[in-house]
This record gives structure tokens, C-alpha cells and sequence, in this order.
């Protein structure tokens, strides 16, 4: 990864982060797909299923890494003309230590009254709200009783390689990262040589009737709604789940069986969202 600019933190300035910018323009594709295709998914993927897909997940990350130029190259080149103006070498300086301005979360005000202007005890901030929305008064108590609305059964669900090669090649480049980094550049430049292990570990869902624990895995960004922005109840949660949560979802219910009259999930019900959920299959 790239290497942080040492500072010292003073007042509500955030401590020095480490950040790392791909330049996936000038990535080195044919040889990522090539070291792909030369990957013998049979002897990597074994064990339980969480342990196939932290396998998957690390080699991905590791060809991520060794197979596309950083920005801390780029940046040298950028900073090292005589025609810097103040303004850019600050600011490039300033957004690598983590200390830009950019931020669109403004100071927020704690329930006592302090003001938190530091980006992790804003983040902690935002937990202890967030965290409160998603308890359940009584835990022990028997959950309602959801009315059955349609008799059409999903008897099976089979998911085929050129299937999931699809949903790769689709892939939007645009979205951001999920929380385990795996930029969907990849996932479309490599849909070819992923379509293999992904649909494997697809099956292995289905068959385990369990879901990777590193899949339910997001990164909860808080979205300003209405007043004040520095009041935290003023914002809702929205997680960045990783890719393949979100494209399986997206595949398993468009082999739902049509439903007469939609029904809506408990879950989302309880948080006031009316969106319609059909889930064909559970998992633990």
C-alpha cells in the first residue's frame, strides 16, 4: 500500500491515513488475466465455505495489488515539475495524509452537547445512533406471523458459469468499492477467468444453505435526510455491501416465480422502507 505522510494531529484535525489510489487505466490486464486463467481453482478453493472465499478474495487482492500502477508513482511525477503551484502540492498533500477538506459530513453535535469535528469520533458517533435503529426491543419474543400472499414454489435454483460471466461483464465500473476492496474493474476486464471460481462458490452457497460471512461484510456510509446536518438522527445508514451480495440478489430474483400480490420483508417493513423483497432462498 501506499505509505502515509507522517504528521502530527493538532486540534480536530484527523491523524494521518493511509490511502491507496489505482490507476486503472494504465493496469496491465493481459497479464492479470493470464495469471487468472493459470490459477488452479480446485487446489485453492477447499475447506468450508468461508474459508474458500477469504482464498478467493486474498489472491484476487494480491494480483489487485501486484498487476496495477498506484498513484503514489503517478504523483511523484505530478508534483515534481517546476511548475507546481502551492495550491496543488498542498492540497495532494494534504488528501494523502488524510487531512483534506473535502469531507460532507460537517461537525456534528453529540447528544450532550459537545461538538466532534475529527472524522473517527464522528464515525463512532454515527454507530452508537445507527446501532440503536437496528435492536429489537424483545429478542425473545415469537416474531409476527407474515401472511403467505402467493403458492408459487421455487423448487430448485441452478446457477450456471455463463450466467455468472454475465453478471461480470455487466459490471458497473462507476460503483464504489465494497468493504473488501476488489475494485469491479476487475470483475469486468476478468469476467472470463472469474466466471469458474465465482459460480463454485455460488453453488456452494445454494448446497451449505449458509452465506460467507466476509459477503456480510458493508461499509455504512450515513446519508443526510432532512434539518440539521450536524443533529446524527438527521442522517440514515445505506450499506456498501460487496459485489457479489448485490449481483446475486439481483440474479436469484429474476428466477423468482411470479407473485400474484408482492410481499414485503419483515425487516425492511420494520425500517418504514415499503420496498418489495422476494428472497428464493435462505441462509444462515
Amino acid at each position: 500500500m501506499v505509505d502515509p505522510i507522517q504528521g502530527e494531529s493538532e486540534g480536530g484535525q484527523d491523524e494521518p491515513t493511509t490511502r491507496t489510489n489505482w490507476l486503472w487505466r494504465r493496469a496491465d490486464w493481459e497479464a492479470l488475466r493470464a495469471e487468472l486463467s493459470q490459477t488452479n481453482w480446485e487446489d485453492r478453493l477447499t475447506g468450508t465455505l468461508n474459508e474458500q472465499v477469504e482464498a478467493f478474495t486474498s489472491h484476487l487482492l494480491s494480483l489487485q495489488s501486484n498487476r496495477h500502477p498506484r498513484w503514489k508513482t503517478d504523483l511523484t511525477a505530478k508534483l515534481s515539475g517546476q511548475n507546481v503551484g502551492k495550491k496543488e502540492w498542498w492540497s495532494s498533500l494534504k488528501q494523502q495524509q488524510g487531512l483534506a477538506t473535502d469531507s460532507t459530513i460537517p461537525p456534528l453535535t453529540t447528544p450532550s452537547g459537545e461538538v466532534v469535528t475529527r472524522g473517527r469520533d464522528k464515525a463512532e458517533l454515527f454507530s452508537a445512533h445507527f446501532s440503536t435503529k437496528m435492536s429489537v426491543t424483545h429478542p425473545n419474543n415469537t416474531p409476527p406471523r407474515i401472511p403467505v400472499l402467493t403458492t408459487a414454489e421455487l423448487d430448485s435454483l441452478h446457477i450456471t458459469m455463463e450466467e455468472v460471466m454475465a453478471l461480470l461483464s455487466k459490471t458497473d465500473t462507476k460503483k464504489a468499492l465494497g468493504p473488501d476492496n476488489i475494485s469491479p474493474h476487475i470483475l469486468r476486464q476478468c469476467a472470463a477467468e472469474l466466471a469458474t471460481p465465482l459460480t463454485q462458490l455460488y453453488r456452494e452457497c445454494l448446497t451449505s444453505q449458509t452465506w460467507p460471512a466476509l459477503w456480510k461484510q458493508a461499509r455504512v456510509v450515513p446519508v443526510h435526510k432532512k434539518g440539521s446536518r450536524a443533529d446524527p438522527k438527521n442522517y440514515r445508514p445505506i450499506s456498501l455491501s460487496p459485489w457479489w451480495g448485490r449481483r446475486w440478489k439481483s440474479s436469484s430474483r429474476e428466477k423468482s416465480p411470479p407473485s400474484s400480490t408482492p410481499t414485503t420483508s419483515l425487516t425492511q417493513s420494520s425500517l418504514g422502507s415499503g420496498r418489495v423483497s422476494r428472497q428464493p432462498t435462505c441462509f444462515s
